[in-house]
């Protein structure tokens, strides 16, 4: 590579670009629904009602959120059932 400008690279060289995938902790509502399939925003509501599902953490005043590993765990007990 010597007499090449350094952003030219040799024919043999590999290059690997390397992609950062952050996951999310915490879902709103519609993403539990599109998790479960497309179950809509108030049939989890009902169920969260009846304890059927996981209760949401209160952020804020209006603001709740599902821990993804609540729901994926609530997924994996429906196959053993």
């Amino acid at each position: 590579m010597i007499g090449k400008a350094p952003n030219e690279l040799a024919e043999d060289a590999v290059t690997v670009k390397t992609a950062v995938v952050i996951k999310p902790l915490l879902v709103n509502v519609a993403q539990v629904g599109a998790m479960l399939g497309g179950i809509s925003e108030r049939q989890i509501q009902r169920w969260v009602s009846s304890s059927k599902f996981p209760k949401p953490v209160d952020l804020h005043c209006r603001i709740t959120r599902w821990r993804v590993v609540d729901v994926k765990a609530w997924i994996e007990g429906l196959d053993t059932q």
